[in-house]
């Protein structure tokens, strides 16, 4: 009598099936950008310079290496701006009355159970003002 296969390990073989095909569209998607920008630089020194073959591939080669180290240096300082912006932003405290937390650090008002705590007119918070 032949075993069915347990729909949680089908459910993986598929997903990691994705991920391997994912991962191979997004390889030659480089690949083949890399290799269009070899052309590119490599027509650009074969009208501008007398270099010989060997010279202008090599210098090609290199050229879109650096453009693309260049481009992978460029796209991680911005994912570390970005995941700085956000730790940032989440740093809330929790409401005093419901325990459940804040839109923002500096909430006066909890928009959960609707308590309350401004600042009156006429006086001073702590830490802020003049000495």
């Amino acid at each position: 009598m032949p075993r069915k296969i347990d729909a949680r390990a089908k459910d993986f073989v598929s997903r990691a099936a994705l991920l391997v095909g994912f991962g191979f569209a997004i390889f030659l998607l480089w690949i083949t950008a890399f290799v269009v920008l070899t052309g590119l630089i490599f027509t650009g020194l074969t009208f501008f310079t007398n270099l010989n073959f060997g010279a202008r591939i090599g210098g090609s080669l290199v050229s879109s290496t650096i453009v693309f180290r260049m481009l992978g240096l460029f796209s991680a300082s911005l994912d570390f701006i970005r995941a700085t912006w956000i730790a940032a932003k989440k740093t809330t405290k929790p409401c005093p009355e419901c325990g459940k937390s804040l839109r923002t650090a500096l909430a006066q008002q909890c928009m959960h159970c609707g308590a309350e705590w401004h600042v009156k007119v006429g006086t001073r918070r702590p830490g802020h003002g003049l000495k």
